[in-house]
């Protein structure tokens, strides 16, 4: 046998086994425009392999390992091309699901099309929606952790920089009511599938309140005050949700202001954000740090409590109100009482954010959405 005849029947016999063959949620991954591309860009590794085999190598790890995906479709043309296909239920609520996931990770998080939302807020068998209307913080809620752990979509509605006190202001410079009001008469009957996850406080205990006393002259710090101007903020903030209760069909859901995530020596340089700033200050950013730096700040243990009171009164007001609330606070906090650092892993305590990738946050917002889910 010649050499070249021996390299053909070689050819033909490995050519085979390097298509493996597909099941049918692989098939309907590439059927999608499953971005091969993007996972070689993602795993050198596999820079070699064809689109079917990176499907099934996807189909096996992608989940498990927190990979992504993304498809030539866009969320709602996705969606429709899987109804048409017919596949096992368990089979579809995962495409379902990724092609969700997806979109989540590349959606805005502020408002999305018309057309999108009408998908989003439909619900069905593999998903229940779950408006996050919240200040920045509820970003914890925008990953796809709900509709893993609990088939609850996370349709971002987010009001970067807004207090809890201000949402009932018609004056409020954020006009963050104003929007939350208009989207919830617009949706309408659409919103009655949905839950609407609301999270204010934070912005008001770790900013606003200092910018008060910035304005008011005031560098030592008295708990008594700041006790109370939570409980004010508490106050303001229920008497919005009990207008917005009336507002919608949806199933209104509180949930408690995070433990804080700034460590003192941040808090102390005069940590501040910019659009906070811009939205609650009466100076500009350079001033208001200056002055920040004037004050006399709390510890991390004393606005750890302050935050806990918080919660303390605003689960209190939701009861008198006939709302739900929701602690996702204490879940956040490690052995000493303090946030745990395995929640802000990544910075260590110089952001006022959780870290939304840090898996052990991940973890708790993905049990959070299992008890809204139960509610």
């Amino acid at each position: 046998m010649s050499l070249q005849s021996f390299a053909q029947r070689l050819v033909r016999r490995v050519k085979p086994s390097s298509r493996p063959a597909l099941t049918p949620y692989a098939d309907a991954l590439l059927r999608l425009g499953f971005d091969a591309e993007f996972q070689r860009e993602l795993h050198p590794s596999l820079t070699g392999e064809s689109a079917a085999a990176l499907a099934t190598w996807y189909e096996a790890h992608g989940r498990a390992e927190r990979l992504r995906a993304r498809f030539s479709v866009d969320l709602p043309e996705g969606l429709a091309f899987v109804e048409r296909l017919s596949l096992p239920g368990d089979v579809r609520a995962r495409l379902v699901h990724d092609l969700a996931a997806s979109w989540l990770w590349q959606a805005p998080p502020h408002a999305q099309p018309d057309e999108v939302l009408d998908v989003l807020l439909r619900p069905g068998p593999d998903w229940r929606p779950l408006v996050v209307i919240s200040d920045s913080h509820g970003g914890q809620y925008t990953t796809e952790e709900p509709l893993f752990a609990a088939g609850l979509l996370p349709v971002p509605r987010l009001c970067t920089g807004s207090s809890a006190r201000g949402l009932g202001n018609p004056a409020s410079q954020a006009g963050a009511g104003q929007r939350i009001r208009a989207f919830l008469e617009e949706r309408g009957d659409q919103l009655a599938g949905a839950v609407l996850l609301f999270k204010f406080g934070q912005v008001d205990l770790e900013f606003v309140h200092d910018y008060r006393r910035v304005r008011d002259g005031r560098a030592p710090f008295d708990l008594d005050r700041a006790v109370a101007f939570a409980a004010d903020s508490v106050r303001r903030y229920i008497g919005f949700l009990r207008e917005i209760r009336d507002l919608t069909p949806g199933r209104v859901v509180v949930t408690a202001a995070f433990p804080p995530a700034l460590n003192d020596a941040a808090l102390r340089d005069g940590y501040l954000n910019a659009h906070i700033v811009e939205l609650h200050g009466a100076l500009d950013l350079e001033s208001m740090r200056r002055e920040l730096q004037q004050l006399d700040m709390p510890s991390w243990a004393v606005r750890t409590d302050l935050a806990r009171r918080y919660n303390a009164m605003l689960a209190e007001a939701c009861a008198a109100a006939g709302l739900v609330f929701v602690d996702d606070f204490t879940p956040m906090l490690g052995a000493d009482g303090l946030i745990d650092p395995e929640v802000i892993v990544w910075h260590g305590g110089t952001d006022h954010h959780l870290c939304f990738t840090s898996p052990a946050a991940r973890r708790r917002a993905a049990g959070a959405a299992v008890a809204i889910a139960a509610l």
